[in-house]
């Protein structure tokens, strides 16, 4: 059944978890603007800061979340559907 409160609550989360993955990307830039090393060694954890390396590990962290958010809604969409007979 379709609820204003449900499609608001979704909207406010996908919205802050867009928001938080735009912030995490814009602050792993830092990384890509001051890098000046070989090529081959580009994204090497050794290359970067401290801030850097906790940017990084933030952004595959929530990147992981999201997947298993995903993961969690086509399960629960999945269980919800009606089941078909085998009579048919």
């Amino acid at each position: 059944m379709f609820s204003w409160k449900k499609a608001l609550l979704a909207s406010s989360i996908l919205l802050v978890d867009l928001v938080i993955l735009f912030g995490l990307s814009v602050l792993m830039m830092d990384y890509d603007d001051a890098y000046d090393g070989p090529p081959a060694a580009y994204g090497a954890w050794h290359t970067m800061t401290p801030f850097q390396r906790g940017v990084s590990a933030s952004h595959s962290l929530w990147l992981g979340a999201n997947a298993l958010a995903l993961g969690a809604l086509v399960h629960w969409l999945i269980k919800k559907r009606p089941q078909r007979s085998a009579s048919s």
